[in-house]
């Protein structure tokens, strides 16, 4: 059972925000001229990410559309711009989710086996929901989640085509992946926008005890729903997360820190302080619980957040990781 380690400054950690690496904009481009880049600054734009980016707080980045429907040279731009981004921006990026091709099971394979299992940077893979019509609970896929157990990596479960993370998180449930699988760890995202009680529905079958590693993200939810579900998984089994910037939401005619994005970025973060839990459920789900799981995984996850007043007197400790 994973335990909450002691966070002193309350440091929160979104587990799920994306990014635009400019190496996966170059391979998509190489590939297919036509294809045309996501525009919201935000993906891009670092000074205006920081002043989104809730005080005191740190995100584990994606890449947007990076979701399986890659070539493996499209995957491994986006991972080694991850990478990139990870070591240029400490202040902003604790660590970043890795980007595989799932028309290649071999060569995500490889990725999860080679570029994950020894990274303090990449710390684990997104998978979609659904993939070209196909559950990723399908059997298929079952590699993949051994793999991942078996280097004790997380995998995260992404919205993708027109299925939901719930319902593909159904499939997992009724294909047994977790009895297969009990050192699984799985962050699935976007799980609670509106009400956690489609979620419980259908974990109901794995009973009271739910998997140590089994976690939701509070992306989209309101204090109530995040109070509702500490109610219902247990704070343990919660993570803040926000999956911004959210398609469609621009920063404004002018392109300025006051836009809708920014302000989204913020308010999730005022949502879980609202909620009406236990100081210590919330350190939990803010951080805590975050935590708890990198000090799991085989490797050091380095210290990146630059703690700004130490900075300001010269007493900041060193943020940057080792060479993947």
């Amino acid at each position: 059972m994973l335990t909450t380690m002691t966070n002193e400054n309350d440091i929160a950690v979104d587990v799920c925000t994306f990014v635009l690496p400019r190496e996966y904009c170059d391979a998509r481009h190489a590939s297919d001229p036509t294809w045309q880049a996501p525009t919201d600054k935000l993906l891009t734009d670092m000074d205006l990410r920081l002043v989104a980016n809730p005080p005191m707080s740190q995100e584990i980045i994606a890449c947007p559309g990076a979701t399986g429907a890659l070539t493996a040279a499209e995957a491994d731009a986006a991972n080694m711009g991850l990478k990139r981004m990870v070591s240029d921006d400490p202040e902003i990026f604790q660590g970043a989710i890795a980007a595989v091709p799932l028309k290649d099971i071999a060569h995500t394979l490889h990725v999860l086996r080679n570029n994950v299992a020894t990274s303090d940077s990449l710390l684990g893979i997104g998978l979609p929901a659904i993939f070209e019509g196909t559950p990723i609970s399908d059997e298929q896929f079952e590699p993949i989640f051994a793999t991942a157990e078996k280097i004790q990596r997380p995998i995260w479960l992404l919205t993708a085509e027109s299925t939901t993370t719930v319902e593909a998180l159904a499939g997992l449930v009724f294909s047994h992946c977790f009895q297969r699988h009990p050192r699984l760890l799985l962050i699935v995202h976007d799980a609670l926008t509106g009400a956690p009680t489609a979620a419980a529905t259908v974990l109901a079958p794995l009973g009271n005890s739910l998997p140590a590693g089994l976690f939701l993200d509070t992306a989209g939810a309101k204090a109530g729903a995040i109070a509702d579900a500490v109610g219902v998984f247990g704070a343990a089994h919660l993570l803040f997360g926000t999956g911004l910037p959210k398609d469609g939401v621009n920063q404004g005619d002018d392109g300025g820190v006051d836009g809708p994005d920014c302000d989204e970025a913020i308010l999730a973060l005022a949502e879980l302080d609202a909620a009406s839990v236990s100081k210590e459920d919330r350190h939990a789900v803010r951080c805590g619980n975050w935590d708890a799981l990198v000090s799991c995984l085989p490797v050091d996850i380095p210290k990146r957040f630059v703690d700004k007043d130490e900075a300001e007197n010269g007493e900041s400790e060193g943020t940057g990781g080792s060479e993947d």
